[in-house]
């Protein structure tokens, strides 16, 4: 429903729009990181996230699972990879657990 470069935005585009998911980034403008602002996300909008990043560091993958993403996306990011996360974070069935993995 839009793009938006901090959390704060994010929250604000999230209780304006309500979307079924949210593609986020690990690094956000401002105070607070994209995985912060995933964890803000679920809590008060209970939409799956999808982690979309070049951010590849060990540290940030496993801080980034523990907030339950549906994916986690290394980009470069294939088309087909990115539509296939998508229907699983909007499928009604969908496992809510993390899958690390390199964009292939």
């Amino acid at each position: 429903t839009g793009i938006v470069a901090t959390v704060s935005e994010a929250l604000i585009l999230a209780e304006n729009t309500k979307p079924d998911l949210a593609l986020v980034d690990v690094r956000l403008a401002g105070q607070q990181d994209g995985i912060e602002g995933a964890v803000l996300l679920r809590r008060q909008f209970g939409i799956p996230i999808i982690f979309l990043t070049d951010e590849v560091d060990g540290e940030a993958a496993w801080k980034a699972a523990e907030v339950g993403p549906v994916e986690y996306l290394v980009r470069p990011v294939h088309t087909p990879q990115l539509v296939e996360a998508i229907r699983t974070a909007v499928s009604p069935h969908a496992d809510q657990s993390v899958q690390v993995g390199a964009g292939g």
